[in-house]
């Protein structure tokens, strides 16, 4: 049975691919999502993408086929953002992206195409304990993906392979040299998150919803702040660390800052909290 390994055309779906070829003995199939309308601006760097990721596969003899997956996106990803933003909570639509289309429409598509693993080049390791998969985080911290992947459920989770979960970016760009990959010196690929801020802001401009940003700072525990200015020129996948101490000191990732809030709050609520495990 074939395996499906999800493809952008960037360096670290190449190096998995290549690493995948390695450990498989099954054939893969390539795989490109396009998630952007086709008649939006946005469909340019899906378009991109696609040939990028079918270049790179032509050269390693795999099969590379595109997903045009629009509609599903907006339905389970943008809805879901502007739902949250106008009900004054802070959304995730990365987290939701990866459960619910990049393994979720994924995995649909492997079933119906009768394909067994999902590869991905996300920064983070697996491991399998009493028969529960857990997810770890990546050998290198600073490109570790172990939180965004936090949603997957366990069906997803055993059928997924993150070959680069022991590497470090430097020794993925190495062994794309070494193998003279044609990605190997290419920027890393335009994916959703890079261009997700217009897509999601569509909807909220249609209902006049406010695109300023309220300055918010957290004290006490956490001390955090984000500058007042346009939502569009601020990326809505970029997470802050804050340090908590309660009982020792851990780290909780959250976008800030809601674009609700106006006025001073004392408390600040989180629901549905995962925690990766660092071991």
């Amino acid at each position: 049975m074939a395996n499906l390994i999800a493809m952008s055309g960037g360096v670290d779906s190449s190096v998995s691919l290549l690493l995948s070829k390695q450990k498989f003995s099954e054939p893969l199939i390539g795989v490109t999502l396009a998630l952007a309308a086709e008649d939006s601006p946005e469909h340019a760097a899906d378009r991109s993408n696609i040939s990028d990721a079918a270049a790179v596969c032509a050269s390693q003899g795999t099969e590379h086929r595109a997903v045009y997956a629009h509609s599903k996106f907006k339905a389970r990803v943008i809805d879901y953002f502007t739902r949250e933003y106008l009900s004054g909570r802070t959304p995730n639509p990365c987290v939701i992206c990866n459960r619910e289309i990049k393994f979720g429409l994924l995995s649909d598509y492997a079933d119906e195409n009768g394909l067994d693993k999902i590869v991905t080049g996300h920064y983070a390791r697996l491991d399998d304990i009493g028969g529960y998969t857990y997810i770890r985080k990546a050998a290198d911290q600073s490109k570790d993906q172990s939180y965004m992947l936090g949603y997957l459920t366990q069906a997803q989770l055993r059928r997924a392979y993150f070959p680069l979960g022991e590497l470090t970016k430097a020794e993925v760009r190495r062994i794309a040299e070494d193998n003279n990959l044609v990605s190997a010196r290419r920027r890393d690929s335009q994916d959703i998150a890079s261009y997700r801020t217009e897509i999601m802001l569509v909807p909220l401009a249609d209902l006049r919803v406010s695109r300023r940003l309220p300055e918010i700072t957290l004290t006490k525990a956490a001390r955090s702040s984000a500058s007042t200015g346009d939502i569009s020129a601020t990326p809505l996948a970029s997470e802050k660390g804050l340090a908590f101490q309660w009982g020792g000191t851990f780290s909780y990732y959250q976008r800030i800052p809601s674009p609700i809030l106006s006025c001073w709050e004392t408390k600040i609520a989180f629901s549905k909290s995962k925690w990766p495990w660092a071991g």
